[in-house]
């Protein structure tokens, strides 16, 4: 979009500031989201989805990649848990995305 610049962020990878707690996002919050989403589409050919706190935000937001679609959730809340663990659905959309066979996958998904 002209006139629009492209906030990609630097990915976060220290271990302690990821896994300290995030708190929930506000209305003040829209840039995070705006940039999140930037980051994830310059990262799409080995990322699925992310969190704000990989760019550096200790935010409740997270945007995720579903075949051509990039979407942010804001202040998620797990109401239910049941079915397939976590990883397998991460793993299930990165496929998707990425069009990725190996045997394990194969296993995973096909067995």
């Amino acid at each position: 979009m002209e006139g629009m610049e492209l906030m990609v962020k630097k990915i976060m990878h220290d271990p302690l500031f990821l896994a300290q707690k995030s708190v929930d996002a506000t209305e003040a919050d829209k840039q995070i989201v705006t940039d999140l989403l930037d980051t994830l589409r310059a990262n799409l050919e080995h990322c699925v989805g992310m969190a704000a706190n990989m760019i550096g935000v200790k935010k409740n937001i997270i945007v995720v990649a579903a075949g051509p679609f990039q979407f942010a959730m804001i202040n998620p809340v797990i109401t239910k848990k049941s079915g397939a663990p976590f990883f397998i659905i991460i793993m299930f959309l990165f496929v998707l995305n990425h069009k990725v066979s190996s045997p394990f996958l194969n296993f995973i998904f096909y067995k």
